[in-house]
């Protein structure tokens, strides 16, 4: 999946397998490349870009699901938030089992975000972020084999980069990490 040139979207979304899954996902693996370059969206609102799905999901089971494309992210557009997962971007109540990324993920610089200094980018191996959800998420047997490299220059706000996750809410009562846990190189 490649995409270099602007877009007409207020929101910037891409999935190597779906864009939007609110429903429980098992046994799908992605072996395309993702490569963003150039204006793609303009000043946009968010760009989310996943492995497998790149938006986030209300009440999931993600069971066997994995990434062995490289992600790759530089533009000149200006998001409020972005949010790469080499699996999933993020998730509200949350059960992740057996999900696994391979693929190198490379952000490059990337415009200022709306001079917004609460502006976050986000970066995971297998996850971005757990969202707000108030309620037990377990990640069981989640991998990160692939590199992570992040230029975070030009953010006005915070970088946040995680080997499996990067960032979780607040409201999250209870994270249950099960099993392996592993990781491979991140840079900054």
């Amino acid at each position: 999946i490649t995409i270099a040139h602007k877009a007409s979207s207020s929101n910037f979304v891409v999935g190597g397998i779906v864009t939007d899954a609110d429903s429980h996902l098992a046994d799908v693996e992605n072996h395309a490349a993702i490569d963003i370059s150039g204006p793609t969206a303009g000043n946009t609102n968010y760009a989310y870009i996943g492995g497998v799905v790149a938006h986030h999901a209300l009440v999931s089971n993600r069971t066997n699901c994995s990434n062995s494309g490289d992600i790759s992210f530089s533009t000149t557009s200006t998001p409020t938030s972005i949010a790469i997962g080499g699996v999933f971007t993020s998730g509200v109540r949350l059960n992740c089992k057996n999900c696994h990324n391979s693929g190198d993920i490379t952000v490059g610089k990337f415009g200022l975000v709306n001079n917004n200094e609460n502006a976050n980018m986000v970066c995971g191996g297998v996850i971005a972020r757990i969202m707000d959800a108030g309620q037990h998420v377990t990640l069981s047997n989640c991998t990160n084999s692939g590199d992570i490299s992040v230029d975070g220059s030009n953010c006005g706000g915070t970088v946040y980069v995680g080997g499996i996750f990067a960032n979780m809410a607040s409201s999250a009562t209870t994270l249950q990490v099960v099993g392996d846990a592993t990781n491979n190189n991140i840079g900054i």
